[in-house]
């Protein structure tokens, strides 16, 4: 900033004096080459224009002795800038009710110059502020025509721009006045054009006292590098004198020797290819004692001649400087363009000032100098909590948001910039995507609804697990299974369920999927074991649209209906081989393609598989893949038989009882019927123990002939089962419960008494687990 700073003053300062030779160079030609009053103004009126870079110049004469009306005599600018300057001539009747600019100077004799149009704040200059604000001025310098004590006109120029008229090039304008009155009053009376001369040496060397002055060091080069004038700044730096330098030196001998011949190319150059030699860069500069000094150089042309005028600004330690920073900012822009995120700065009119690429990216375009409310989030007004006196009271400030333009969440870090002063001058903003946090987030707190109200379905009156869903049982064994189903819920990780037929894998797989954040979507069954393998890519993938004779339309599979949702392969050992390839691919994200189509499909499904025949004895056989089996074994979930986990039959008895009543019943099976289904070994496990119930209640009498007792498991301790074919409907003293407790604690002990009250073998004979024994005989006081 340094350099640029100090680079920008020096190249100002050389377009200063280029302005004002090019302005008496010219002025001087064109008084000599005046025919009249009209074309003199009229020419200088354009080189004003040109060489200035003003808007407008116009002149115009009093039209009376005393100041009064002004006539146009001449005029330069854009096209409808003359109708302005009539419409101000208009502007100032008599009274001076709406004195502009051009009146004034001519009534008060003194220059009259106004910085900043809009902030004049005069009634009198207000129907003339109004119309210079419509065709868009931004300050004008009026100057009166005087010659002695006679007021010829005035001289006005327009710029566009605010404070655009510098101080040097003002005084200059001003001291020319004088000259053009005297340049008027020379072609009135056909003076001859030593006085001209005479104006335009005094002008030059008010020129070069300028140039003396200057901050930086200035020298005029003549067409054979000889150095025609050099400041005092240029002697100091270059420890040479005015009289080794001026008419002696040549420019290059300054340079060092591994840039001279780069120095006398632009020299050559500038004077013969027009625009190829650059006017500004930098060089290595010698002095008198031999040292090397790094300088900014601003070269241009004098308009009209084979001269050219150069500054000199010695950056040595600048450059030094400019480096560090260089390599700063070159660090600090490759983090801000690598940064996981979004970031830019914005001025206190909310124009962003700077983006970094990863945002240019994601916008398509660099919206730099745009309102960053509009061109980020497509807002009408800035955001809420943005504005600078919230900012000003904080270090930082945080907020979340959802961006309904492309439906993400972001979390936003805005950072006031302040000034010096301690206002906030601008506002960094860093933005950072969080939508898969939000996400997850959302999904950990429904998964925390889900499992909670499982929980609270898992205790009963007293407190013990006796449900989960639609799943009944109390025992160790099912308490084991509900923990794993509640794990299985909380993931989404591929599910094995093991059990016999009849155990309820369908129904634990409803559970788990009842539990997981897929619980809204679709849950599919799918008997793998019921599928033709000619049928079965297309049941599974889907069909288009002609892919074979009779598709004659499109048919969806298991995949895409079970899209976000869950699959349950039952059975799952039955699938072919080719298709348990195929199912891979889908399992490790590579998609399908369905039958007859060219794109493949994804689909988000999870798999929940279920079998009752040893799997891995089919991997050893070659009927299942081993890799299929390691994808689809990573939660097992093994279903006890109902033999297992007797201690479930009161509970699974009175819910089919109740569910097929339709109300529940105290004793809704007498005891000895109870105790007789109590020795049976269920093959057909609960599914069968629900048709034995829903048969022996349409009957309205139990029949044991319906029981396999090839797998009965038959008691042989006295008085139990050897009635079990008799009818036993017949009323009791005591209700289902009391007739089922008092029954396992007599079956319990008889166990004892025939495994000479060895707990490790009673438990093993009645199939359950040693803890499971120990509890009950705690609850029957068994000694």
């Amino acid at each position: 900033m340094y350099i640029e700073d100090h680079a920008r003053s020096g190249m100002a300062d050389l377009e200063i004096y280029k302005q004002t030779i090019q302005i008496l160079r010219q002025f001087k030609k064109c008084l000599f080459r005046a025919q009249s009053e009209e074309g003199f103004l009229q020419e200088l009126c354009e080189l004003i224009v040109r060489t200035g870079g003003y808007r407008m110049a116009w002149a115009g004469y009093n039209l009376e002795p005393d100041p009064g009306p002004l006539e146009l005599v001449a005029c330069h600018g854009q096209g409808t800038d003359k109708d302005f300057v009539r419409q101000c001539l208009l502007l100032d009747p008599v009274g001076n009710r709406h004195m502009g600019p051009s009146l004034r100077a001519v009534e008060t004799g003194e220059p009259f110059l106004v910085h900043d149009i809009p902030r004049m704040s005069s009634m009198a200059f207000s129907k003339w502020k109004e119309l210079a604000m419509e065709y868009g001025f931004g300050a004008v310098l009026s100057i009166p025509l005087r010659l002695q004590q006679e007021m010829l006109g005035v001289l006005t120029v327009y710029t566009d721009v605010n404070q655009g008229f510098d101080p040097v090039v003002e005084e200059v304008l001003l001291e020319l006045s004088a000259d053009i009155a005297y340049g008027i009053q020379s072609l009135r009376t056909q003076a001859d054009h030593e006085h001209a001369e005479e104006v335009i040496q005094r002008t030059e060397a008010k020129y070069r006292a300028v140039l003396e002055n200057t901050g930086t060091g200035t020298i005029l080069i003549e067409n054979n590098e000889t150095v025609s004038f050099v400041n005092e700044t240029f002697t100091n730096l270059t420890g040479y004198s005015k009289q080794e330098i001026v008419g002696r030196m040549k420019w290059s001998d300054f340079v060092a020797a591994k840039d001279k011949q780069r120095m006398q190319n632009y020299h050559v150059w500038r004077r013969t290819v027009p625009g190829k030699a650059p006017s500004v860069y930098q060089c290595t500069v010698e002095d008198k004692q031999g040292r090397h000094m790094n300088v900014l150089m601003k070269v241009g042309m004098v308009e009209n001649s084979t001269m050219s005028v150069a500054s000199f600004m010695d950056i040595s330690q600048a450059t030094q400087a400019q480096d560090i920073l260089s390599q700063k900012e070159s660090q600090l822009n490759v983090l801000l363009d690598n940064f996981e995120g979004f970031i830019y700065v914005r001025d206190t009119s909310y124009r962003i000032e700077y983006i970094n690429k990863r945002l240019i990216n994601r916008l398509g375009r660099d919206p730099r100098g745009e309102l960053c409310y509009k061109a980020l989030y497509n807002k009408e007004k800035p955001c809420p909590g943005c504005r600078h006196e919230i900012l000003g009271r904080e270090d930082f400030m945080k907020r979340e948001f959802h961006s309904s333009i492309d439906d993400r969440w972001y979390r936003a870090v805005l950072s006031p910039i302040l000034n010096s002063g301690g206002a906030v001058s601008r506002v960094q903003c860093l933005l950072t995507d969080i939508t898969e946090l939000k996400e997850a987030e959302s999904d950990l707190i429904e998964r925390e609804k889900k499992l909670k109200k499982a929980s609270l379905s898992l205790q009963s009156m007293d407190g013990s697990r006796f449900r989960l869903g639609r799943i009944l049982g109390k025992s160790q064994a099912m308490q084991e299974v509900y923990d794993l189903i509640l794990k299985a819920a909380a993931s989404d990780d591929y599910v094995l369920i093991y059990g016999e037929a009849g155990t309820g894998k369908e129904l634990v797989a409803q559970t788990i999927h009842d539990l997981s954040p897929r619980a809204k979507n679709t849950f599919l069954p799918v008997n793998c074991g019921a599928i033709h393998e000619n049928i079965i890519e297309s049941e599974f993938f889907g069909y288009k649209k002609g892919a074979f004779t009779g598709a004659d339309k499109h048919k969806p599979g298991y995949m895409d209906v079970a899209d976000q949702g869950t699959l349950f392969l039952d059975e799952v050992g039955e699938i072919p081989l080719s298709m348990q390839v195929k199912l891979l691919r889908v399992m490790d994200g590579n998609g399908y393609l369905p039958l007859g189509g060219v794109t493949t499909n994804s689909s988000d499904v999870r798999i929940v598989a279920a079998t009752n025949r040893d799997l891995q004895d089919l991997v050893r056989q070659g009927h299942i893949r081993q890799d299929f089996f390691y994808r689809i074994h990573v939660i097992p979930i093994p279903l006890p038989p109902l033999r297992e986990r007797k201690e479930d039959l009161p509970l699974l008895i009175e819910h089919f009882v109740s569910s097929i009543t339709g109300q529940e019943q105290s004793d809704p099976l007498p005891a000895r019927v109870v105790e007789t289904l109590h020795h049976y070994s269920w093959p057909g496990n609960v599914r069968e123990l629900q048709s034995v119930i829903k048969r022996t209640l349409t009957m309205g009498r139990f029949d044991p002939e319906f029981l396999d007792h090839s797998n009965a498991w038959q008691e042989q301790s006295p008085g139990i089962g050897h009635d079990a074919g008799q009818d036993l409907l017949f009323q009791q003293d005591m209700d289902l419960k009391q007739a089922t407790e008092a029954f396992e604690k007599q079956f319990i002990e008889q166990a004892l008494q025939s495994n000479r009250w060895s707990r490790m073998h009673t438990a093993e004979a009645l199939g359950i687990h040693r803890k499971t024994l120990h509890a009950k005989m705690r609850k029957y006081g068994v000694e």
